[in-house]
């Protein structure tokens, strides 16, 4: 009587089993590290604000573009939906920013597609941040792209999802701990003579 030839297959040994899913978890792990672009992440440091700004924030991770002035989108490290970046070099926005310290009721702003930006030079980097709106957007230009708010034109239909918020600016007050003028003395009358009788 012939034999019939067994259907089940052999199961493949552990050691090619443990093989194959490290080397896709590592290939998961560099794709993650570099992006589909295979550019590496952005180190960026992360603004610390409250759960309201956090909620906002969210919202505006988005609603963001997947390219800004014809950078491609990167990821950043950590990942956090408070950043995001664009391109080599990149263009990198932090949401919930603290106020800017050189913002003033005089201050002059930029005004792109119904946005308003206060600009700064920091390390030879364009600063923008957003004016007027219910968290701070900071948007920072690598010097060599030009013009430098070229950027904050792709950004602005995102940022329409931070709602406005009118700015507060204090009357400034007077410096306790700064210098006080003495107060002036009157001089003393000069007596008049009596006339004689």
């Amino acid at each position: 009587m012939p034999r019939r030839q067994s259907l089940t297959r052999p199961a493949p040994s552990r050691t090619r089993s443990a093989g194959t899913a490290a080397l896709l978890t590592a290939a998961l792990a560099l794709t993650t590290a570099c992006g589909e672009d295979g550019l590496s992440a952005v180190d960026v440091s992360v603004p610390v604000s409250s759960g309201d700004v956090g909620a906002i924030c969210s919202r505006l991770q988005q609603a963001l573009p997947s390219t800004v002035d014809n950078g491609e989108r990167r990821n950043t490290s950590p990942k956090t939906d408070r950043t995001a970046a664009w391109g080599e070099p990149p263009v990198v926005l932090r949401c919930g920013v603290e106020r800017p310290k050189a913002l003033t009721s005089t201050s002059l702003l930029n005004t792109v597609n119904g946005i308003d930006w206060l600009a700064e030079t920091r390390d030879d980097a364009n600063v923008f941040t957003s004016v007027g709106r219910a968290a701070y957007i900071e948007v920072v230009v690598p010097a060599s792209l030009q013009p430098p708010v070229g950027p904050l034109a792709d950004l602005a239909q995102a940022l329409q999802f931070v709602p406005a918020r009118p700015e507060f600016f204090p009357t400034p007050t007077a410096d306790p701990t700064g210098p006080t003028k003495k107060p002036t003395k009157k001089p003393k009358p000069t007596p008049q003579p009596t006339p004689a009788r």
